[in-house]
């Protein structure tokens, strides 16, 4: 069995009634900042963002994101995002 570990290959021999578990990881979206929007638009267990935004008072509106130690690229989806709220 191969093990990838980086950039390299680790060969590992196992015995033959050990069963081995492969993770899955899902194919990256095509539009990073279409995925987040469609999210939004679709929230689980309350109203998506332009039913919300669109019941709230007038005012600002404050989006809340995760700190420096997350690597999250906001700058492909926050143009997106506030371009949605800009329409209400």
């Amino acid at each position: 069995m191969l093990l990838r570990c980086g950039r390299d290959e680790i060969r590992l021999t196992l015995p033959d009634e050990a069963t081995a578990y492969a993770a899955g990881f899902p194919a990256p979206a095509p539009s990073p900042a279409d995925a987040v929007v469609a999210a939004a638009r679709s929230a689980i267990g309350g109203p998506g963002l332009p039913e919300a935004l669109a019941a709230r008072r007038a005012g600002e509106v404050v989006v809340v994101v995760s700190d420096v130690t997350r690597p999250v690229p906001y700058g492909t989806f926050q143009p997106a995002l506030r371009a949605t709220r800009s329409r209400y």
